[in-house]
């Protein structure tokens, strides 16, 4: 087995040891009420800075490309918020029609009738 591989394995199983202790609730109060991953991306994002400014190749690279570098990111930053500008304007209407067309034919108090009620205050 590869080190890519390997370490792609430990990172899921790190995710799903995660995920079993937060369903099981056998974590203190102080870690299921505190929003950790904040933190974990804080720091994450941290190393990463300490990373690309540690790394005298990435500098160079910068230098000779200059501002063409940034336009890819800035492309997904302007791509991610027309994206959801449009989609939020679209969502609530379209889970809207699915719930009427497939959920509310059966007219059984399920979870579609708690997503309703959820989103749009109606009574049944």
């Amino acid at each position: 087995m590869g080190l890519k591989m390997k370490n792609s394995l430990i990172i899921l199983a790190f995710f799903a040891v995660g995920v079993a202790l937060g369903i099981s609730e056998k974590l203190p109060d102080l870690m299921m009420k505190t929003d950790f991953s904040m933190f974990a991306l804080y720091g994450l994002m941290f190393l990463v800075g300490i990373g690309i400014g540690a790394d005298r190749k990435s500098w160079l690279v910068m230098r000779k490309i200059k501002l063409k570098i940034f336009l890819v990111p800035l492309g997904v930053i302007l791509g991610t918020l027309a994206g959801t500008a449009v989609i939020s304007f679209l969502i609530p209407e379209l889970i809207k029609k699915f719930l009427e067309k497939f959920c509310l034919k059966s007219r059984q108090k399920t979870f579609s009738f708690l997503l309703m009620w959820m989103f749009w205050g109606m009574e049944f």
